[in-house]
């Protein structure tokens, strides 16, 4: 059973991940929209699994030569154009808040090491 301090990270990654995932914004043709309802969809529920990138790093091609990209855990989120509603900043800016006072653990007392050997205080 997964202990409530891991649940809570859990919870906060889960919610990160959609607080800050790009967002496309889906608009469909009439004809599209009814070949997506036909199997209870809409255009933006079947982008969705296309959304979640399994590759940690992709090659994109620059203006001199081929570089790579890391994208773990990248996920992308895809919207419909009828139910597509901005936030605004403040909004964000209070749920994000919100979420970290809630799930965040609570930083390490006295020094830390990290991987590279430095110190934190």
């Amino acid at each position: 059973m997964e202990s409530l301090k891991n649940l809570e990270h859990t919870k906060l990654r889960k919610m990160l991940r959609k607080l800050l995932a790009p967002t496309f914004y889906v608009c469909a043709s009439e004809n599209a929209k009814e070949i997506c309802h036909k199997n209870y969809l809409s255009p933006a529920e079947l982008l969705r699994p296309f959304g979640i990138l399994k590759e940690n790093v992709i090659g994109v091609d620059g203006l001199e030569k081929r570089k790579s990209l890391n994208l773990a855990n990248l996920n992308l989120d895809f919207v419909d154009a009828e139910e597509y509603v901005r936030k605004k900043t403040d909004e964000i800016e209070a749920e994000f808040k919100y979420h970290l006072e809630k799930y965040a653990p609570d930083p390490p007392r006295g020094v830390v090491k990290t991987p590279t050997g430095a110190d934190f205080h």
